[in-house]
């Protein structure tokens, strides 16, 4: 698990309010930065997250202040995320629209129903980079071909290459060194991010800063 939803108001509230002929609602994501590498069980603990749109919903905002933060990484990025920016959606159990993409872009309307209504209200937590050693195993098994990921895209394949250069490099030094690159941002760079807009604070629940997920 790498997603969490987090929401301004209850879910079930929000879900109410969506209208009889919108069948999809769409949850941006946000995706999890760290001041420091965490564990796999404070992974969750962290309260700062990167974002592809602006608050008025305009996306690709950030181009400037995430190629400073990453630098000769950014273009193996989708403007500083590393994962996906298209979120994912609610589908309404009524509504037949048939086999929905789990990432892709849906359709403005499928069978009278509407599917790309935006929900500000609630935000997809997206931990993609995980602790170092599950990021690691993640990545590893699908560059030697452990695991099939298709639709993977071409910002996961620049990623991937990265990731063999520099255990071929480095071996686990050179991996460890990567991820710190990929997964936090120095002080400096987190503040400038902050004041940017770029990372914003969404603070965990206390029943993750309780467990430890262990």
């Amino acid at each position: 698990m790498d997603e969490l939803i987090w929401s301004a108001q209850d879910v079930g509230e929000v879900l109410g309010l969506i209208p009889d002929d919108v069948g999809g609602i769409v949850i941006n994501t946000a995706e999890a930065v760290y001041a420091a590498p965490p564990s796999q069980h404070t992974m969750f603990r962290t309260p700062f997250f990167k974002f592809f749109f602006d608050e008025r919903g305009r996306p690709r905002a950030y181009r400037a202040i995430s190629q400073q933060a990453y630098g000769d990484l950014w273009n193996a990025s989708k403007y500083g995320l590393w994962g996906h920016i298209l979120g994912k959606s609610f589908i309404r159990a009524k509504a037949d629209v048939g086999r929905m993409p789990l990432h892709h872009k849906k359709q403005e309307r499928i069978n009278g129903f509407l599917m790309r209504q935006q929900a500000p209200q609630l935000v997809l937590r997206h931990y993609d980079t995980l602790s170092p050693e599950m990021w690691k195993e993640k990545h590893l098994r699908r560059i030697r071909s452990e695991v099939s990921v298709p639709m993977a895209g071409r910002f996961r394949e620049r990623q991937q290459a990265l990731i063999a250069e520099a255990e071929a490099r480095d071996g686990n030094a050179g991996l460890d060194q990567l991820y710190l690159r990929m997964s936090t941002l120095p002080p400096g760079i987190l503040a400038e991010c902050l004041t940017e807009g770029f990372v914003r604070v969404i603070r965990p629940e206390a029943h993750l800063l309780a467990q430890d997920h262990s």
